[in-house]
């Protein structure tokens, strides 16, 4: 499964892995809430919420900014009722946890049961995302 973590909630307190369900298949997603295709992705998931009902969802950001954080979460996912995360990566973590990518869109899936992510370093249609979890 996802490796362990440690980043920040919008609020600023440590947030880490084992507030997460670690039964559940996992898209994790580094992410710009002012970035296009993080947009763009965000979008496509909301608009296929019912089939990720069993899925979680984590997004981590290195922007400080808990505002434009909030407005890109009320914005893609406010009543699509999917279990939606939010992380600060203040202290540059993300690669040390997944890995570097020369991506600017980061996308790992884990798949409950897997130990091995499926990554893309692009938008993913919805379909793709299902088939693989």
């Amino acid at each position: 499964l996802y490796p362990e973590f440690t980043f920040y909630d919008l609020e600023g307190k440590v947030a880490t892995s084992e507030t997460l369900d670690r039964s559940k298949s996992t898209f994790i997603m580094q992410f710009d809430p002012y970035c296009d295709h993080c947009n763009d992705q965000a979008e496509t998931i909301a608009k296929s919420a019912e089939q990720f009902q069993d899925v979680q969802f984590v997004f981590i950001t290195f922007i400080p900014e808990p505002d434009a954080i909030q407005s890109f979460r009320d914005k893609h996912f406010k009543d699509t009722g999917l279990d939606v995360h939010f992380f600060q990566d203040l202290d540059f973590q993300f690669e040390t946890y997944f890995g570097y990518t020369e991506s600017a869109l980061s996308i790992y899936l884990y798949k409950s049961g897997k130990r091995q992510p499926k990554f893309f370093g692009k938008e993913v249609p919805a379909e793709t995302l299902l088939n693989y979890l």
